[in-house]
């Protein structure tokens, strides 16, 4: 397996239906978006503006959410292999 895909987009049904999951304001706007810092390949950096997760809450459901996430995998990429 290549990259995994991490973070979502914040149209994406994953917010939609989980607002909690991620750090959001009150109109379920990121508060925070990803990105990188500047490096070697971009000296601006980059800014991706995916919502940043909550891991607080995340943790708290003993990351319930991601593992059935990535167990999903298998069935939306034909070429993943299974992670159990």
């Amino acid at each position: 397996m290549g990259d995994l895909p991490f973070f979502v987009s914040q149209d994406s049904s994953d917010v939609w239906a989980n607002p909690e999951l991620f750090l959001l304001d009150e109109q379920r706007r990121p508060r925070f978006v990803a990105g990188v810092p500047p490096d070697y390949f971009s000296s601006q950096g980059q800014l991706w503006g995916n919502p940043v997760y909550n891991w607080d809450t995340l943790r708290q459901s003993g990351y319930r959410w991601w593992i059935g996430w990535i167990g999903g995998l298998p069935v939306c990429v034909p070429c993943c292999p299974t992670l159990t």
